[in-house]
């Protein structure tokens, strides 16, 4: 979202954007499966009548995007970061 500046993700891009995500950790369907429903039935996300979610408010935004931007600066320690799941999938 912050690098598309677009506050919302419809439902039917679920898919690919956890598989771009998560690579290697969701290759079965049941894997995939179950990151998706868990993204969709999360309260930090609302949705509207076309299908897009968004977060329920923009400080969910902004707190991620801190806590992007600190793993990526090494200031968090390394257990309390998921991009280095990340790191790994992108090699």
């Amino acid at each position: 979202m912050l690098s598309t500046d677009r506050m919302s993700i419809n439902y039917r891009e679920f898919p690919d954007r956890i598989r771009k995500l998560f690579g290697p950790a969701v290759q079965e369907e049941k894997d995939l499966d179950h990151w998706h429903y868990d993204m969709m039935g999360q309260t930090m996300l609302i949705r509207n009548a076309e299908g897009d979610y968004a977060p329920a408010h923009r400080s969910f935004l902004e707190f991620f995007t801190a806590y992007k931007f600190s793993a990526a600066l090494d200031l968090l320690a390394f257990d309390l970061t998921i991009l280095e799941i990340f790191k790994k999938n992108k090699t």
